[in-house]
């Protein structure tokens, strides 16, 4: 059984440097994250799992993790969301998408941020986060192991720091943007390579599920100091994500500090809306570059 570790301590410190200065770190006794493993020979495709079990009671809204692969053994050739996530296409109001994934050689950078504080939508109970799907390269060793674990994305803490992000975060922002990180049992996953050859197969990708959205409104707005520090705690993460996407789905009661509204219009079109939320989103997960911030 894990232990709750003090905000005081050392180790919290550092495990909330890339998360925000109010988070709680906190044990979840019998919260689990574990990727699953399976066999598939030398040029055959594969599945494998990220799952999540007894997730605490008050659930989850944001996710920002890695997952590190042997990209000597296997290719990634799609990563989807799995059972565990709701269909958030019915929640009142303009949700952007939560999810963002970027295949990377040899990482895979997830991030994971719903911008609603109904506990309705929010990651709960037991079942499948992600589904992974691959090859086996056809030069692959008989009798090998590709590794998949979950890993920090390798970013800096905020646009221009020197800082790495060192922190892995399963948890949930309230209201009042009080930031929560769990602390579960991490288990790695794996492909074995078999003997043989197949033919190489590749699912047909599907196009993404698009969600309506109202009439844009444009506003005077200034020149932002930090452009993706949303809360203002002088980082650019998923807690800045949440907060837009929060934001976003209502204006009234989720409103942002006037600099902070600067900061989140960082496609500088005069409009606070998803395509801010895409963009800080693609920063935090590695698909998008610092230049493109605010510009």
């Amino acid at each position: 059984m894990r232990t709750k570790r003090m905000i005081a301590s050392l180790v919290a410190a550092v495990a909330l440097a890339s998360v925000s200065a109010s988070a709680i770190v906190t044990a979840a006794d019998d919260f689990s994250v574990s990727i699953s493993k399976t066999e598939a020979a030398a040029g055959e495709s594969f599945e494998l799992t990220l799952d999540l079990t007894n997730i605490p009671s008050t659930g989850i809204n944001a996710c920002d993790f890695g997952i590190s692969y042997d990209s000597s053994l296997v290719t990634i050739d799609e990563v989807n969301l799995g059972s565990l996530a709701k269909d958030t296409t019915s929640v009142e109001g303009t949700l952007p998408e939560p999810f963002e994934c970027n295949i990377e050689t040899g990482v895979i950078s997830v991030m994971y941020a719903l911008g609603t504080t109904d506990s309705a939508y929010f990651l709960n109970g037991t079942g499948t986060f992600l589904n992974i799907s691959g090859t086996v390269k056809a030069d692959a060793a008989a009798g090998s192991d590709a590794e998949f674990k979950i890993v920090p994305v390798d970013r800096a803490v905020t646009p221009g720091s020197s800082t790495t992000n060192s922190t892995v975060v399963f948890g949930y922002m309230s209201a009042d943007e009080t930031t929560t990180v769990y602390e579960p049992v991490f288990t790695a996953g794996n492909v074995h390579v078999l003997g043989g050859e197949t033919e190489e197969t590749t699912e047909p990708a599907t196009e993404p599920e698009t969600t309506p959205t109202t009439e844009p409104v444009t506003e005077d707005i200034p020149d932002g100091t930090k452009y993706g520090d949303v809360n203002l705690d002088q980082r650019v993460n998923v807690s800045d994500v949440v907060t837009l996407n929060m934001y976003l789905l209502n204006t009234e009661t989720n409103a942002l500090q006037p600099e902070g509204k600067a900061n989140a219009d960082c496609v500088r079109d005069n409009l606070i809306d998803s395509a801010d939320s895409a963009l800080i989103l693609g920063y935090v997960a590695g698909t998008a570059d610092i230049s493109e911030l605010g510009k």
